[in-house]
């Protein structure tokens, strides 16, 4: 038995430094394809930055742009300018939306924050919990993630 053993033993340990060479392949590949990537996204932010619009009539006048002419340059068809700028306000509108919310909700939880300090004035450190209806005092409040005001044991 001893000879199968130390042949088992070389074995493992030729295997153990095939997975560390591998290893440290695999990290080579990774940092090599890191670099790739971050050359390609440098190369196309440039290519981006460097680029031109040029707002074309219809799709028959953009299929008779010379190709080569058409890598340099970005052709915006005429119908896709409506539909972007409609996307454009929509997008708009919405973080709009999204900022008014943010706006509000950041007010509500500044005046309950006052209000837990007792610096809401005489009489505004007591509200009323909307689960038991119990009357809160600054110390006994809680804030819900969602932003409203309740009684620490509800």
């Amino acid at each position: 038995g001893g000879c199968s053993w130390k042949a088992l033993c070389a074995e493992a340990s030729r295997e153990l430094e095939l997975l560390a060479a591998l290893k440290r392949e695999i990290k080579a590949c990774r940092a090599l394809w890191s670099a790739h990537f971050d050359l390609l996204s440098q190369l196309d932010e440039l290519g981006q930055g460097v680029s031109t619009m040029e707002l074309v009539e219809d799709d028959e006048e953009l299929r008779r742009i010379n190709p080569l002419e058409a890598e340099r340059h970005r052709y915006v068809v005429r119908y896709e300018h409506a539909e972007r700028a409609h996307k454009y306000r929509g997008d708009l509108a919405l973080a709009i939306a999204d900022l008014n919310a943010g706006k509000r909700q950041y007010s509500y939880l500044r005046r309950q924050a006052l209000l837990a300090d007792g610096d809401g004035g005489e009489g505004a450190a007591m509200a009323m919990c909307p689960v038991c209806h119990d009357e809160v005092g600054p110390n006994e409040r809680s804030i819900a993630r969602c932003a409203h005001s309740l009684c620490t044991p509800c």
